[in-house]
């Protein structure tokens, strides 16, 4: 039996954007969740620090464990059709699309983001520039560059990884690679009926690196499409057992690796953040998977019908928390305790990120799809002239 049912992934990419966005929060306004330093305290209790050396510090390792859930349900989703349909993809056509589907909205997102800053830079003089929290800088001294912006979100992305203008997109270009990736692997091997020992060579060769996360969710979606394993990962202890080994990976970062939570993990993994949080990730995801309730949860209409908001808010939180939210707790911190300040300044920032990237992100996308189809058909396509 084929399983269909994909609803409760856009319910978790959601969720997972959330806490991105929580994340750079903390990395402004409560550095110390992050670093673990005494000097970044934002608390007379100082429980940032302690925090900070626990699995459960939520605050420092969503981000990055968050980016490599985006990787692997990339991967899920991008083999999903595949798997369910068993129709080799059009590796000339998904490629071509897949490159103007992330390059365009990066490009129109950042267009937004020069428009603000221009408007930001016309006030300098005038006092429009505030004094930063934490150790990420602002925009106020920000050097323009129209050019550079242009190329970076439409080739320099992909070459380097550099998107200056909205530094949380250097995450596109490995989507990019992965995406190809994933899509050759599905059109040779995809039907091959021993790809389950190719997948582990492919695993211990790519274990050190970003693309690790995207072939763990082509194996996921594989096993689950095709019922394998359900008998076993349907058990509910094994279930709990994935979630909470899924949690404890997730929950290493460098501050706690000194403590005796993750001291004796070995380092020497490539990227240790990446490495742990692909693991954790996907256990998790694994937990999720099997679980109806869960699935039934992440499907709920509210979910379902922001299903791209995970990607806008993605797009747009870094401009609003450096515009707006950085600006608004510097003047609130005049009147109030720091962290009443905060609080009315995380629900107001969390209230424009969430009007801003609906209406304007949801026009970007359709722009995307749109423009894309046009672009290949026009120039791409066997019909065009």
């Amino acid at each position: 039996m084929i399983k269909k049912d994909t609803d409760w992934i856009y319910g978790f990419k959601l969720l997972a954007a959330l806490l991105v966005i929580v994340h750079h929060f903390a990395l402004f306004f409560y550095p110390a969740f992050i670093t673990g330093d005494l000097g970044d305290l934002r608390t007379s209790s100082g429980i940032e620090v302690w925090f900070s050396k626990t699995p459960f510090d939520v605050l420092s390792w969503g981000g990055n464990v968050c980016v490599c859930i985006f990787f692997i349900i990339s991967g899920f989703l991008l083999s999903y059709k595949f798997f369910t349909s068993k129709k080799e993809p059009n590796l000339k056509e998904s490629f071509i699309k897949r490159y103007f589907k992330l390059a365009i909205p990066m490009l129109l997102s950042s267009i937004v983001y020069c428009i603000v800053l221009y408007l930001i830079s016309l006030f300098r003089s005038n006092g429009a520039c505030f004094e930063t929290l934490g150790k990420t800088g602002s925009y106020c001294n920000f050097d323009l560059n129209i050019i550079k912006v242009i190329y970076e979100s439409l080739f320099g992305f992909f070459i380097d990884g550099n998107v200056s203008v909205n530094p949380v997109l250097w995450t596109m270009k490995w989507e990019l690679i992965g995406s190809f990736l994933v899509l050759a692997l599905l059109y040779f091997i995809g039907k091959n009926k021993n790809r389950k020992f190719i997948y582990i060579i492919l695993i211990v060769l790519l274990f050190k690196t970003t693309m690790l996360p995207f072939i763990l969710g082509m194996v996921l979606c594989d096993m689950y499409a095709n019922d394998k394993f359900e008998k076993v990962f349907s058990k509910i202890y094994v279930k709990l057992f994935c979630f909470a080994l899924g949690f404890y990976f997730c929950g290493f970062t460098f501050v706690a690796w000194g403590t005796n939570y993750y001291h004796f993990l070995p380092l020497e993994v490539g990227d240790a953040n990446i490495f742990y949080h692909t693991i954790g990730s996907m256990l998790i995801i694994l937990s999720f998977i099997y679980s109806p309730l869960i699935k039934k949860i992440l499907s709920f209409r509210i979910f379902t019908k922001f299903k791209n908001l995970s990607f806008e808010v993605y797009m747009f939180h870094w401009l609003i928390i450096n515009v707006i939210s950085m600006p608004l707790i510097n003047l609130l911190i005049r009147y109030l305790d720091y962290k009443f300040a905060f609080l009315i300044m995380f629900v107001i920032s969390m209230l424009i990120i969430f009007v801003v990237s609906y209406y304007l992100g949801e026009k970007i996308l359709k722009l995307t799809g749109s423009w894309t189809n046009k672009i290949y058909n026009k120039f791409f396509s066997p019909n065009s002239n």
